[in-house]
């Protein structure tokens, strides 16, 4: 079986670059604290984008239980023009290929992934992971799930951000038995160590929780 999809949405960032907006900023000197102000591209920054999406997935039962699976994905976001053209536009194309077992009620899912963004054009991320995904229903419309990845990413021209990366998480489905509402709530813990000790600082330690609806 195969399928494939095309997405295309507009949207508003009120603050693309992650950034403050307050102007000026006190920093402690010998002689007393020195006030500087920041440039207008150092400021928080909104702006309008444009988001297109294409995938491509392919499942092929092996018998009853087992099922290979492949899933390719397209994402580019340009941004209105802010300052100087492609600012923080993005592309990122990424592949998931694995195994899928079931044992019963429960099933194994088996992925693994690899990644490629590119960041206003420029040669910017390569990731790799493997994980494991376990989920059994609880009842007629709940189920629980648990899960687990590792892998590697690599920042060709900034050598000093690559990193490794481990999580673990669970979660918890619902889905209305008299209305067509299906709310998905998720808890992961993970950890991007730096793979050099001298950049530590790179690395990351992180809690995530999401609800979907």
């Amino acid at each position: 079986q195969a399928s494939g999809f095309v997405t295309i949405a507009g949207g508003y960032d009120s603050n693309i670059n992650s950034a403050t907006n307050v102007l000026e900023h006190d920093i402690a000197a010998p002689g007393g604290p020195v006030t500087f102000a920041l440039t207008p591209a150092s400021l928080e920054t909104d702006t309008g984008f444009m988001d297109v999406r294409t995938g491509l997935s392919i499942v092929q039962p092996v018998n009853n239980r087992q099922i290979r699976f492949l899933n390719l994905s397209l994402q580019n976001r340009d941004n209105a023009d802010i300052f100087s053209g492609d600012n923080y536009d993005y592309a990122q194309l990424a592949a998931t290929g694995g195994w899928l077992l079931r044992r019963g009620s429960a099933q194994w899912r088996f992925p693994v992934n690899l990644q490629a963004l590119s960041v206003q054009s420029d040669e910017s991320r390569y990731m790799a992971t493997a994980g494991v995904e376990y989920s059994r229903p609880l009842a007629a419309n709940t189920a629980m799930s648990w899960f687990g990845q590792a892998g590697a990413m690599h920042y060709p021209a900034q050598q000093a951000r690559n990193a490794s990366l481990a999580l673990v998480g669970g979660a918890y489905t619902w889905n209305g038995k008299t209305t067509p509402l299906r709310v998905v709530m998720s808890l992961h813990v993970g950890t991007e160590p730096a793979e050099d000790d001298d950049f530590d600082y790179n690395g990351r330690d992180y809690v995530a929780a999401r609800v979907n609806l």
